[in-house]
């Protein structure tokens, strides 16, 4: 009968974790795709179905033209499989990530029963921790954001790892099957996201903690394994992990930073996580440079934070001492906040909110149990305790609720999301930069269809991109981007100009610049300046065959013939399966009205990928002239299809 009675109960605290968790974030399958969803959404090896699936396994997470990072196929291919089955749909993918978070948060509770055995102190202690994790709004970066959905997995992969790992040890049977799922799910966790190392080890460190995990063979023999499947891991992928520069105007610690700056800036991110823990607002999609300041330690604010992790790491010895219950949460806490403090390492960003995903749950579970010796700490329950004790939890749970449901609403979209949240970001240069760059599209999108509306977003990317400057003026990649602006959305080719030979005159090697220099040279018909800039852009990138071919272009337009047909014949020569020379050829024997060696090279140029509707339109004129109707289909097919 009591065991029946505790399966009832058990079960009662699950159904209302699963409500609470659904009361407020159930709202989120109404969101359409929000920021950074692109590498999601646009990824070439989802969007290829299930054709897709072995590159996903063979490729780097994000793959563009200056970045290959991070190796994440786990992750991807929950993505593929969704897209296989329901396309693009945003509600589906939404309603995926709310039944993986109550998967999560579930996990955690039967974390809590069978490996923490919070429910021996208190029946209520897993309930309560638990439902306060899962609504507190720092989690809904996570949840909200469809490309975050491997943080989530990751960490359900490192629970399930976890329980086995306990099982290894209290299971008498299977021993070696329950560390090999161990060892399984702390792997699947890496080939989501690599976040859950510090986690785990937390999980090693309570086998030291709890005396009932003496077998120190099977401790070993896991920990040994998991350290060299981390090591494999880095090294096989060691081109993914290891090459990823963080700007400064992400986090500005350098070789330069002296040890107080770096100091001050670490404890400051400490102050922000604590704070966030218990009053987590305003939220925001990025920090970065300066929303953290980087300052000397001796400053007032890192004097604080020092003060007040000097009075934690005090309490954490205490209550090792003297045995007390939140003394291994205390611990998992600061350990896994470490990693985030910018202290030991640079962390993109400075801070997150997503990165409070894990280590959220250690802080909960310490305040609460911090809280609920309070009330019995002569023995018994003190009622005059905790009757305030339960009007601050109720408090707590509906303000979080309250948030949560209305964070979710803000991450409706990337324009909700960065208009509603800029008013909090106006000292990050990178959110700036991020905003920006999200109008400047917003403008492209309505330039033919709305100039005023269009006018409207241009004008408040530029007020983005000149406050990102202000704030931090040796970002490239800002002037660049504001050049953009100028030239593609307002037509201002001389301040787009302007902005262009400022990007190059801050990075002489930033090959973007160039190519946009030169090709707005010869948008203007001043052919000799955009042969100059052709020639630099190709000293940076000596073998793309497109810039190649612009060079040569503008060396004919600027009735340099030889030096165009002697650069031509180099093409070909070097690239004789492209489209470049090809194309070339066909525009000077179009002037000087050889139409069989036009003919020729044009046809070259398209059964070497060219899809440009000219060339394709006047070979299908062509063979239209001269009666040959099945010539002409061909080209005209391709010309309806591209």
């Amino acid at each position: 009968m009591d065991s029946m009675t505790q399966i009832k109960k058990k079960s009662t605290q699950i159904c209302l974790i699963i409500v609470t968790t659904i009361l407020c974030y159930g709202n989120v399958v109404l969101n359409d795709y929000s920021l950074d969803d692109h590498y999601i959404t646009n990824n070439k090896y989802i969007l290829k179905g299930a054709y897709g699936l072995c590159d996903i396994w063979t490729h780097p997470y994000i793959e563009t033209e200056d970045l290959n990072v991070d190796y994440r196929p786990l992750s991807l291919t929950v993505y593929a499989i969704e897209y296989i089955i329901f396309g693009k749909n945003p509600a589906i993918s939404h309603l995926i990530n709310l039944l993986f978070y109550i998967i999560c948060v579930l996990l955690l509770f039967k974390l809590c029963y069978d490996v923490f055995n919070l429910e021996k102190i208190n029946k209520l202690l897993p309930l309560l921790v638990v439902v306060l994790y899962s609504v507190h709004p720092s989690h809904t970066e996570v949840v909200t954001s469809i490309k975050n959905r491997d943080e989530i997995i990751s960490f359900i992969c490192i629970i399930i790892s976890a329980l086995f790992f306990h099982k290894s040890f209290h299971s008498q049977k299977k021993v070696f099957l329950n560390i090999l799922l161990t060892l399984l799910f702390f792997y699947l966790s890496m080939l989501s996201k690599m976040v859950s190392l510090p986690f785990m080890a937390t999980i090693f460190l309570w086998c030291l903690y709890n005396k009932n995990y003496k077998n120190y063979k099977i401790f070993f023999i896991q920990l040994i394994s998991i350290l060299l499947l981390i090591t494999v891991h880095l090294y096989a992928f060691r081109d993914y992990f290891f090459h990823r520069t963080i700007n400064l105007s992400e986090n500005p610690i350098n070789p330069l930073t002296t040890l107080s700056d770096k100091l001050g800036l670490g404890f400051n991110s400490l102050l922000f996580y604590l704070k966030f823990q218990l009053f987590p607002f305003p939220l925001r999609f990025y920090y970065g440079y300066n929303v953290i300041p980087i300052e000397s330690i001796f400053n007032p604010m890192p004097l604080i934070s020092l003060l007040i992790f000097t009075i934690l790491v005090v309490l954490l010895i205490y209550s090792i001492l003297y045995k007390k219950s939140y003394s291994y949460f205390l611990f998992s806490f600061l350990f896994c906040l470490l990693f985030y403090s910018n202290i030991f390492t640079k962390y993109t960003g400075i801070v997150s909110e997503r990165s409070m995903f894990q280590f959220s749950f250690f802080f909960i579970a310490f305040i609460v149990l911090f809280i609920f010796n309070f009330i019995i700490s002569k023995g018994f329950f003190y009622r005059k305790r905790a009757i305030p004790v339960l009007f601050i939890f109720v408090f707590y749970l509906i303000s979080f609720c309250c948030l949560t449901i209305k964070r979710n609403t803000e991450w409706k979209d990337t324009n909700t999301l960065i208009l509603h949240d800029m008013k909090y970001l106006e000292e990050s240069a990178l959110a700036n930069h991020i905003a920006a760059n999200n109008c400047a599209e917003m403008s492209l999108t309505y330039i033919r269809t709305d100039a005023v509306i269009s006018r409207k977003w241009a004008d408040l990317a530029i007020y983005y991109y000149k406050t990102s400057i202000d704030i931090f003026a040796d970002e490239t990649k800002i002037f660049y981007d504001l050049a953009n602006t100028y030239r593609y959305a307002l037509n201002d080719l001389k301040t787009g100009e302007k902005y262009y030979l400022m990007a190059v005159n801050k990075h002489p090697t930033y090959k973007k610049v160039y190519r946009e220099l030169a090709s707005l040279y010869y948008s203007s018909d001043e052919f000799n300046k955009a042969i100059l800039y052709y020639e630099e852009a190709v000293k940076v990138e000596p073998n793309n065959p497109e810039l190649l071919f612009y060079r040569a272009l503008n060396m004919y337009n600027a009735k340099n013939t030889d030096q165009f047909l002697r650069l031509n014949s180099d093409i070909q020569k070097k690239y004789p399966e492209k489209q470049y020379a090809y194309l070339n050829y066909g525009t000077y024997y179009f002037n000087i009205n050889k139409t069989d060696s036009l003919i020729y090279n044009f046809e070259k140029a398209v059964e070497f990928g060219c899809v440009n509707p000219q060339v394709i339109d006047y070979l299908h004129q062509y063979y239209t002239k001269k009666g040959d109707a099945k010539k002409a289909s061909i080209y005209y097919n391709l010309l309806k299809n591209n």
